[in-house]
């Protein structure tokens, strides 16, 4: 399906890029999901593109620390209220 994917994202349907974006954002691959998060901007940019909603280029590295953050907090709140 990736292949499917990169075909349709490197023929410059959006659509395809905006699924790849989302793909790598679940595996954890955050470099793929940052590039292909710039061509989502590239391709938006021209005529006769659809897009669900706008798109950004955002530091995947601060919300994986945001969500660690709230894991660990989770965590201690269960052990103390296990106390």
């Amino acid at each position: 399906m990736q292949f499917w994917l990169e075909f349709a994202a490197g023929g410059g349907q959006a659509t395809g890029a905006i699924c790849l974006y989302l793909m790598h954002l679940r595996r954890g691959e955050w470099r793929d999901a940052k590039y292909w998060a710039r061509q989502i901007e590239a391709l938006e940019r021209e005529l006769c593109q659809y897009a669900p909603v706008p798109h950004e280029v955002v530091d995947t590295t601060t919300r994986v620390r945001l969500q660690t953050d709230l894991a660990q907090s989770r965590n201690e709140a269960s052990v103390t209220a296990a106390s």
